[in-house]
């Protein structure tokens, strides 16, 4: 990689990289308020936006005056409410912070209503949780609790946008915890929500690799527009209690073939149009970057099949950092200073592959990072 070494470029450099964890940092801080023991309730009775703003400049700062309508301003109140204690929180621009606002959302009180697939945990839930060798732990939600409710917006390098938004009634919701793997798989309103964006897309012979509680899968199958689901997971124990306890409940089980074996060695045999519709719904440990690189590696070129993964935004979120690296390790040997050192960087592996598929890029204005920085491109660039 090519870069130019000139003030500019650095100092650009320097701010992106300043606010790398900045940003960051404010998901993790306001999803630890969100957490049980801190959880935000809106608790105003009322139809009329003015008590709510009356009340919210009374226990907070202030509210955004841009808010014409009463759903954005509750939703206003219980974000404000849950970021409000945040020390750090007037450093962040007045932009951020009404990205945050225009994410949020309402979920309508029949949102979960009529979900098969919820409504099958719930009934196992009732019976303590029993699933084959494994046990579901029961969770809930209070009515107007704030929670991180669909998948995120990335609209600038490392401004990590979250959705936030609160469910009007009580719900409860099923965690099942892989101690062995360090997993847990729920169907919490962010899972059920974001994953619902697949289902809508999922269509003729579907591969879903992985099976978790078997949201997508389930769903999916119940559409029209499907014909047949296969879904690969290397779980034994997963497999058998859905297979016993969820499959038979399932209007249309029929069209679903459970296949036990290794995700990624299945991939291997797969060819281009073999299936219609690709979701990679792995769940590693932790955003595992090698993992999902693995998987865009193996479908590399596919063009008849459509290939969706599962919450790729995260991914690109964290692969900006590794693109930076790439670049400011580039720009240091521009301007006559080598660095040799890896050691403070995570996954070293795949810090290198970033570097290779770099290798050609040439940055000659400080605009120039922001295009190698923005999550579509980075997306792009590891297809």
């Amino acid at each position: 990689m090519y870069v130019k070494a000139t003030k500019k470029i650095a100092e650009k450099l320097v701010s992106f990289a300043d606010s790398l964890e900045f940003y960051n940092k404010f998901s993790e801080d306001v999803t630890e308020q969100l957490s049980d023991t801190n959880s935000v309730t809106l608790d105003i009775e009322t139809n009329n936006i003015d008590d709510i703003v009356r009340q919210y400049q009374e226990d907070h700062s202030k509210l955004n005056p841009k808010l014409k309508d009463f759903e954005k301003a509750k939703i206003a109140y219980l974000i404000h409410s849950a970021i409000n204690d945040l020390s750090d929180l007037d450093a962040y621009p007045e932009s951020f912070i009404e990205k945050v606002l225009d994410n949020g959302m309402i979920i309508p009180e029949d949102t979960f209503d009529n979900d098969e697939i919820l409504k099958i945990y719930q009934e196992l839930l009732k019976n303590d949780g029993a699933f084959g060798n494994l046990n579901l732990l029961e969770m809930i939600i209070q009515k107007n609790n704030l929670v991180n409710c669909d998948l995120p917006t990335l609209p600038r390098p490392f401004w990590y946008v979250p959705t936030f938004g609160f469910i009007q009634k009580q719900m409860y919701y099923p965690i099942l915890v892989l101690e062995d793997e360090e997993i847990a798989y729920g169907l919490d309103p962010f899972d059920i929500l974001s994953h619902r964006h697949y289902v809508e897309r999922a269509h003729g012979n579907v591969l879903a690799l992985g099976l978790n509680l078997g949201y997508f899968v389930g769903s999916a199958s119940s559409l029209e527009t499907v014909s047949k689901v296969t879904v690969v997971d290397h779980h034994h124990d997963l497999i058998e209690s859905f297979k016993t306890l969820v499959l038979p409940k399932l209007e249309h089980k029929e069209k679903i073939e459970i296949i036990e074996t290794n995700e990624i060695e299945y991939l291997k045999q797969v060819q281009d149009g073999d299936y219609d519709y690709i979701f990679n719904d792995l769940k590693p440990k932790f955003s595992d970057l090698k993992l999902y690189i693995q998987v865009k590696e193996l479908v590399h070129g596919f063009k008849k099949s459509v290939i969706e993964h599962y919450f790729e935004e995260d991914f690109a979120f964290d692969l900006e950092r590794y693109v930076i690296n790439v670049i400011m390790k580039a720009q240091s040997e521009s301007a006559g200073v080598y660095d040799n050192d890896m050691s403070s960087i995570e996954h070293l592996e795949v810090y290198e592959k970033i570097q290779k598929l770099l290798s050609k890029a040439k940055i000659k204005e400080p605009e120039d990072i922001g295009y190698y920085l923005n999550a579509k491109n980075i997306i792009k660039l590891v297809s």
